[in-house]
């Protein structure tokens, strides 16, 4: 889900942004200052999204940068650590390798002042309920970030995706019958 992190030191700049974006469907988090945004970016880790055949070069350029690189058993993702803040990067999702296609139809957003390329919600939200397996299956987390940004999600891309996964068919129901969905 597109989610902002929003920082400001005037309470009521901050609480009339964090409604605005709110409304626009954006999933926001709002903090008075600097040290807030920096204890909030320490427990939320950030993920990144590269193709597959670029992942020993992003590894190599992150090291460069001053990152600490930790390989984990997972085959799908890298983590760089840098001053207590994780990227996970990831060059797979649900199985599928990332390729240079899926990052050049991500949408351009501004992220904590830097424009970069973010997935749209239908390929985020896709693979998030694709994901959910016996081992878990916490609709409860899936269904704010659906919610927030439902009218910029095509819902018929993850429904068909969804065909033949009963767990991403029990997500898309209950999200019909929450009336977040069509």
């Amino acid at each position: 889900m597109p989610n902002v992190l929003l920082v400001d030191d005037d309470e009521d700049t901050r609480t009339l942004l964090h409604e605005g974006l709110q409304r626009r469907g954006i999933s926001a988090h709002a903090v008075a200052s600097a040290a807030e945004c920096l204890e909030w970016v320490r427990d939320h880790d950030v993920d990144v999204v590269v193709p597959e055949d670029v992942v020993e070069q992003a590894a190599e350029a992150l090291a460069a940068a001053g990152f600490q690189i930790e390989r984990p058993p997972e085959d799908w993702l890298f983590k760089a650590w840098h001053q207590g803040v994780l990227v996970d990067v990831l060059h797979r999702l649900v199985g599928v390798p990332v390729d240079h296609q899926l990052v050049a139809e991500a949408e351009q957003h501004d992220v904590l002042g830097v424009r970069m390329p973010v997935l749209t919600p239908t390929v985020v939200m896709t693979t998030k309920v694709l994901a959910l397996s016996e081992q878990y299956c916490d609709l409860g987390t899936l269904l704010p970030g659906a919610r927030a940004v439902r009218e910029r999600i095509n819902w018929a891309e993850i429904s068909a995706a969804a065909a033949d996964h009963p767990f991403a068919e029990a997500f898309l129901f209950l999200a019909r019958r929450l009336g977040i969905s069509p």
